[in-house]
């Protein structure tokens, strides 16, 4: 995997985590049933998606 795509990995978890965070602290308002049901899924994948970038 590239320098490249592990940024890009890493910012769009990055970006999942603040979307979360800002939705629970009711900053952001989005009305997507979906998402608002599944935050935790959505941690989780962003924890992932951050150890698959992480150098072993």
């Amino acid at each position: 995997m590239s320098n490249q795509t592990r940024k890009i990995i890493r910012i769009v978890s990055i970006f999942i985590v603040l979307v979360v965070v800002f939705i629970q602290l009711d900053i952001l308002n989005i009305n997507w049933a979906t998402l608002n049901d599944n935050k935790i899924w959505l941690l989780i994948i962003a924890y992932f998606m951050l150890l698959i970038t992480a150098k072993g």
